[in-house]
């Protein structure tokens, strides 16, 4: 637990999931917390997870499926799931896949645009999104700048088979982005 507590305390951000046991990923997040490092949460799978989970995240990014889960009362009107998500945490994002994104800070949901690529596999994709947010928001970027970019990380990912395979270099990231 001390080397756990001295690597997270060191983190710019803490990214987790739903994958790894649910205590051990409570663990970490309260670890982070207590060292005031921003949490990134994708809950994913969507399982049973303890009360007050979600609010120890500093963003919570989840796609169509898992905010649909997380708030049925909003069920596919994605400005008001992503509403909701980010009162339980200080950002929200809900992944669409080939239709992008949507985001909110605390000033309102924003569309965030897809980048057209030919799609061969979409495993991999949610985590190349992830683990470019984290990225960029580590580096000073605002949420929808930070998202832009995740999203053209999901976008490359999506050109190739495979998960680990697929996670794209931050070079081929700026090259989407720049239109090359």
């Amino acid at each position: 637990m001390e080397r756990a507590r001295d690597v997270i305390s060191s983190a710019a951000m803490l990214l987790v999931q739903f994958e790894v046991n649910m205590d051990a990923t409570l663990a970490a997040m309260r670890l982070a917390e207590a060292a005031r490092v921003p949490i990134l949460l994708n809950p994913a799978p969507v399982a049973p997870y303890p009360p007050g989970t979600l609010e120890l995240a500093s963003v919570i990014v989840a796609n169509e499926i898992e905010a649909a889960a997380l708030v049925p009362s909003a069920s596919g009107d994605h400005d008001a799931e992503v509403g909701v998500l980010r009162r339980m945490s200080r950002s929200a994002v809900i992944t669409l896949g080939h239709d992008g994104a949507v985001v909110d800070d605390g000033s309102g949901p924003r569309s965030i645009p897809p980048f057209a690529v030919q799609a061969v596999d979409s495993v991999g994709a949610g985590d190349a999104f992830c683990a470019g947010l984290a990225l960029s928001l580590c580096e000073g970027a605002p949420l929808a700048s930070a998202a832009h970019f995740a999203a053209a990380a999901g976008a490359v990912a999506v050109t190739r088979a495979g998960a680990q395979a697929s996670l794209p270099t931050r070079q081929e990231v700026e090259a989407l982005l720049a239109g090359r």
